[in-house]
């Protein structure tokens, strides 16, 4: 669900990105490019996210028109604002298939105590537009720990949430230089009840591949495969983000 374009800062179009997970036999893919609050990452204005959107749609048709069985759902991997909030207008976000919400402002957050982030995710998690929390502690391995944060708590939450009728998830990002979430956090989280979506945050298309490294920490964390998003087939997957409750 976490791959970038060069609308972004990827380094690989649309349409790339989207032939490379043909070729690599996947039956769908997620795009969520940086959103427009993230400036150093070339964040995407709402007409951008708009037109993309478009893209998406001809794309999903002439694939299904050709009997070609893929499918690319759009979302955004949006900062997280104050209060929890996120980066667009809830019309824009309500025409996106998911949401990645990610923390990007790593010594803000790093420069807080425990408790201020982890009501601070909660909060985002409530966000009714909100699907998924990308690389959940902001770690980055032998390069910075992460921001302090009970993500004990932040399961818990979502978990009440995903027992209130939500579509949330929380994010395995796969790439090497994170692979965050923690393993024993994947295994409190299955206890839980709450999915675990496998995600490469590729930059490139080379940057697919990464998910096996995220497949490899969610054995270690006794995940299987009715624990993963990534297991859900294209109908499937539509399915789930539909039963969001947005109010």
């Amino acid at each position: 669900m976490h791959n970038h374009t060069t609308l972004s800062d990827g380094s690989a179009s649309l349409e790339q990105m989207a032939n490379a997970a043909i070729q690599m036999g996947w039956s769908w893919l997620g795009i969520s490019d940086h959103s427009q609050s993230l400036k150093v990452a070339n964040g995407v204005g709402p007409d951008a996210l708009l037109a993309q959107g478009k893209l998406i749609h001809r794309l999903n048709q002439q694939w299904d028109k050709d009997g070609t069985d893929f499918r690319i759902f759009q979302g955004v991997e949006s900062d997280i604002l104050a209060g929890g909030k996120l980066d667009y207008r809830n019309e824009i976000l309500a025409t996106l298939d998911h949401v990645i919400a990610s923390v990007h402002a790593i010594t803000k957050w790093r420069a807080r105590d425990e408790v201020t982030n982890t009501e601070e995710l909660i909060k985002t998690m409530e966000n009714p537009y909100t699907t998924i929390l990308g690389h959940p502690t902001g770690r980055i391995l032998q390069g910075r720990d992460g921001f302090p944060v009970d993500m004990h708590e932040v399961l818990r939450a979502t978990a009440e949430l995903i027992n209130d009728g939500h579509t949330k998830a929380i994010e395995l990002n796969a790439s090497p230089y994170r692979l965050d979430l923690d393993w024993r956090l994947c295994k409190y989280a299955k206890e839980l009840g709450v999915p675990i979506s496998i995600n490469p945050d590729a930059h490139s298309l080379a940057g697919l591949f990464d998910v096996h490294h995220g497949v490899q920490i969610a054995r270690k964390g006794w995940l299987e495969q009715s624990d993963i998003l990534n297991s859900k087939s294209a109908d499937e997957l539509s399915a789930y983000f539909s039963g969001q409750i947005i109010s």
